[in-house]
């Protein structure tokens, strides 16, 4: 989390924006404060796709997603509102860690994010953005920053099982259901409903130490920003 710097806005629409927040999806994202929403939320401004990931957020609502609040489509640039969990992306995590993630975090992360593609998929969508930098990692789970619509189901199962590695190290566990994901005959792959209910039964979510005391720091800095943005 940063300060706002000097070519950042400092609201947009009715949000009042209080810090950067770290890029995810390749998106840059702030934390701010809105006129109806407690607690704080997260804006990010929006590249491409808006109308499409605010209807797909809203209908596949559920564990593995951020949290739609707001959208607005026709500014420029757009913006996307969901509720702000602390969280880093799977991309920051690399750098913290020596080894990965322990197995059984590893598919932790698997059956929640597999069930959150499964309810894209179920919509006749794909996300089109599972990578390290569009995977937040929260105390209570990971989520999949906005989905782009864009690639296919397919596509979306051997990009999470290419997360699942690098949250690992290169070392993930359930390496011949792994492989399959990222066959070259699509057909072949397993769907996402058949990766979450083979990782809901193994996993459980349990972060190491060193970044639960991580997330600890960024709650700690987003509650001293109630005061307001502090430009550079």
């Amino acid at each position: 989390m940063e300060d706002l710097h000097l070519g950042d806005p400092r609201a947009l629409g009715p949000y009042r924006l209080l810090a950067v927040l770290t890029e995810a999806g390749g998106e840059r994202r702030y934390l701010a404060h809105g006129p109806d929403v407690p607690g704080h939320v997260e804006v990010t401004l929006v590249q491409s796709a808006l109308a499409h990931s605010a209807e797909l957020l809203r209908a596949a609502e559920g564990p593995g997603l951020v949290a739609y609040v707001d959208a607005a489509c026709d500014e420029d640039p757009p913006w996307l509102v969901c509720r702000y969990v602390p969280a880093l992306t799977l991309a920051d995590v690399r750098g913290l860690l020596y080894g990965g993630l322990p197995e059984a975090a590893v598919r932790g992360i698997g059956a929640t994010l597999a069930g959150a593609l499964a309810r894209l998929h179920a919509l006749g969508a794909a996300h089109g953005a599972v990578t390290p930098d569009g995977v937040l990692l929260g105390a209570s789970g990971a989520r999949l920053v906005r989905p782009r619509g864009s690639g296919s189901p397919a596509d979306d199962v051997a990009a999470l099982a290419a997360v699942l590695d690098d949250a690992a190290a290169g070392r993930a566990p359930d390496r011949e259901l792994l492989d399959r994901c990222r066959q070259p005959d699509r057909e072949l792959r397993p769907s996402a409903v058949e990766l979450a209910v083979h990782w809901a039964a193994q996993g459980s979510y349990a972060l190491p130490a060193r970044l639960v005391g991580a997330l600890a720091r960024e709650a700690e800095q987003a509650l001293e920003r109630e005061a307001g943005p502090v430009g550079e």
